[in-house]
């Protein structure tokens, strides 16, 4: 490929490297450039000989890996998309190694080299048009039915929006807890995210719009566990756009919220209200009373952020009546614990502790684990500020037993955080020790916070300094 790029330069004099990279970097400049569109040249010839000394098995998947948006393919997927088991498409796959087509990224994970992955593009475009379909079709299913197993075993709850692939696939990896779905969608939500872009690209069937909104919505938790706030926005912004295109009241109400929440991951409190409150004119247009409770829920947040504190009362109490009246009793542990903090905010730590507290039991009650810990986090700041220290810090130390058995990262730090902020306030020892948890977890998950806890470990360390030794 090198010498085939090193010609052309020399037999094109006015052709600049810079043009030539410019073509090299659009794949479809790539095989026209290296000659990989002319079955003659010595790249082409060299992968179809490869090609041909294959069995037919490998032969046909090579072709059927083109169709893959993903920076890797599992055995699974694979499957899925020829419709074999997945011990043939194992055994398939490591042939394509052996013969050099593909690479081992890690285990059970495979990729191609940048030319052989337009080698695998250009057999896939020669395939017929329903062949194509049908295999980008099993492999959206694929993605699709497992991020929603992954999504609904994580420690956070969720919505009831119904998945329902057309072509489910027969084999899964399997996912028996939280800590195995977060490791999938660690390792898949590249391949997702391409997917659902795959779902909206020109030419794609209109049916594929379904998969360009649900993939983002099985994402949104996973995201929000991961802090991974700016591919949340940016994946949330592409969904809407294609719920806005379908036109389904429900995927409309779901991806208005969660651009919502998204945006207000970024303090873009005015555009976040906006989203929510669209979002609650759909639920209230469409008769879905669970929806409402959660907008109306939310509407009150940003506006407690706005501190306009009354109009956010009142839109918690209206969503504690309406999640009351649906028999939601998520939204209103949300809408409970909500209040709580609305009163912690005004110091009136009595009526605080109470909603708090009713909301710790109703999050247990439906298995929020993520939810718990956070209550826990904030009533063990209720119980600080209310002068009753030995009660924070057992609140504290749930959330932190919470958040670990929910395997989630994000809430381990705030509860490594506020143990320290409850044992700082208290004199006692331990709290640099906790902040630098919460701030190694934080760093690791990129997350904004990880500055505020830098700033509270560092004047933590210059008062200890500054305190007089023994002599």
């Amino acid at each position: 490929a090198l010498r085939i790029a090193a010609a052309g330069l020399a037999f094109a004099p006015t052709l600049r490297i810079a043009e030539l990279v410019d073509e090299l970097d659009d794949e479809h400049g790539r095989l026209a450039a290296l000659g990989l569109e002319d079955e003659d040249s010595t790249v082409r010839a060299a992968l179809d000989a490869s090609r041909r000394a294959l069995s037919p098995l490998p032969a046909r998947l090579l072709a059927l890996l083109g169709l893959h948006p993903g920076p890797d393919v599992t055995a699974f997927v694979v499957a899925a998309m020829a419709r074999v088991r997945v011990g043939e498409a194992q055994r398939a796959l490591d042939a394509l190694t052996a013969a050099n087509l593909l690479s081992v990224n890690e285990p059970g994970r495979y990729g191609a080299h940048d030319l052989v992955r337009v080698y695998t593009r250009t057999l896939a475009a020669e395939l017929p048009p329903d062949v194509r379909h049908e295999a980008t079709s099993r492999m959206l299913d694929y993605y699709l039915h497992c991020a929603d197993l992954a999504d609904g075993r994580l420690p956070v709850g969720r919505g009831s929006v119904r998945v329902a692939p057309e072509h489910v696939p027969a084999e899964v990896p399997k996912l028996s807890g939280a800590a195995d779905a977060i490791a999938w969608l660690d390792a898949e939500q590249g391949n997702i995210v391409a997917a659902a872009e795959l779902a909206t690209a020109e030419g794609a069937d209109p049916k594929w719009l379904v998969h360009a909104w649900q993939l983002p919505y099985t994402l949104s938790r996973f995201f929000w566990l991961r802090a991974d706030r700016t591919t949340w926005l940016r994946t949330t912004e592409a969904a809407l756009e294609a719920a806005m295109t379908l036109g389904d009241p429900e995927a409309k109400f779901v991806m208005l919220f969660n651009l919502g929440i998204a945006l207000a991951q970024f303090q873009r409190t005015d555009e976040s209200l906006a989203r929510h409150r669209e979002a609650l004119e759909v639920a209230r247009s469409s008769g879905d009373v669970n929806a409402q409770a959660r907008a109306l829920t939310t509407v009150a947040d940003m506006l407690q952020y706005l501190g306009r504190v009354d109009e956010s009362e009142a839109s918690y109490r209206e969503a504690l009546e309406v999640s009351r009246a649906a028999g939601s009793r998520w939204a209103e542990a949300n809408a409970h614990h909500n209040l709580g903090l609305l009163h912690l905010a005004s110091r009136r730590y009595d009526e605080a502790k109470a909603w708090l507290r009713a909301a710790v039991a109703m999050y247990r009650e439906v298995g929020e684990q993520c939810g718990e810990s956070t209550c826990h986090t904030d009533l063990a700041m209720v119980l600080l500020e209310s002068g009753e220290e030995a009660e924070a810090v057992t609140s504290a130390r749930t959330a932190l037993t919470v958040a670990s058995a929910a395997a989630s990262p994000y809430h381990q730090a705030m509860a490594h955080d506020r143990l320290a902020t409850v044992f700082d306030r208290q004199g006692m020892p331990g709290a640099e020790a906790h902040w630098q948890r919460a701030l190694a977890l934080f760093t690791e998950l990129n997350a904004p916070e990880a500055d505020q806890v830098r700033e509270r470990l560092a004047r933590a360390r210059a008062t200890a300094a500054s305190r007089p030794s023994a002599v």
